[in-house]
C-alpha cells in the first residue's frame, strides 16, 4: 500500500510557531491512524494545546478514534483547547473511520459518497460529548483531505492544491549564496 501524506501550515506574522499539526501512527493491528489538530489562537499557547493532542494520540493510538478524542479532551483541559480529528485507515478492508471535533473537515477528491461531519465543540473546553464515528469503504487512488479553517469551506481542490504547493515551495526554498 502506498501512502502520500503532507501538510501545509504557516504561523501568523510575528509568531515563530502555531498550533497546526498532523501525525500518522501505524497501529499494532496494521491500520494507520492519521490526526490533525488546530490549537486555538496562535503562537506558543496554541502550540501547547497541539502538543498535548499529539502526545495523547500517540500514547493511546491503539484505542478507538472517538475514545482517543475523549482522552485528548481531558489532556487539553487547562490549555486553550483545539479542534481536532482522527482518521483510521484499514488498507486490508479498505475502510476508513473518522471522528472530529470543531472546525475540522474531511474532503475527498473524487465523487466518493463520504462526507463525515465533525461534532461541535472544542477539545479541552466546555461540556464534552464523545463524537460520532463515520465509516466508509474507499477506493484505490482516493484522496482524503483533512483541514481546519485555513482553507475556505467551499473550495476548489485543484486550485487549493496548486496554491498551497506554491506557498510551500516558496517558503522552503533553499537559500542560494
Amino acid at each position: 500500500m502506498s501512502w502520500h501524506l503532507g501538510q501545509v501550515t504557516r504561523p501568523k506574522p510575528g509568531c515563530l510557531v502555531n498550533g497546526d499539526l498532523w501525525l500518522c501512527v501505524e497501529r499494532t493491528d496494521g491500520t494507520a491512524l492519521i490526526g490533525i489538530c488546530d490549537g486555538l489562537g496562535s503562537g506558543e499557547p496554541a502550540r501547547e494545546a497541539a502538543d498535548a493532542f499529539d502526545a495523547t494520540v500517540r500514547t493511546h493510538a491503539d484505542r478507538p478514534v472517538a475514545e482517543i478524542l475523549s482522552l485528548c479532551h481531558t489532556a487539553l483541559l487547562g490549555t486553550r483547547g483545539a479542534a481536532g480529528a482522527l482518521l483510521q485507515v484499514d488498507a486490508t478492508q479498505r475502510l476508513v473511520s473518522y471522528a472530529g471535533v470543531g472546525n475540522i473537515e474531511c474532503r475527498t477528491r473524487r465523487d466518493w459518497e463520504f462526507h463525515p461531519l465533525s461534532a461541535r465543540g472544542i477539545i479541552g473546553a466546555g461540556l464534552w460529548r464523545e463524537p460520532r464515528v463515520s465509516q466508509a469503504t474507499y477506493h484505490p487512488g482516493e484522496w482524503l483531505i483533512l483541514h481546519s479553517d485555513g482553507l475556505r469551506g467551499r473550495f476548489d481542490l485543484e486550485y487549493e492544491l496548486t496554491r498551497l504547493t506554491g506557498i510551500a515551495q516558496a517558503e522552503h526554498r533553499p537559500q542560494v549564496r
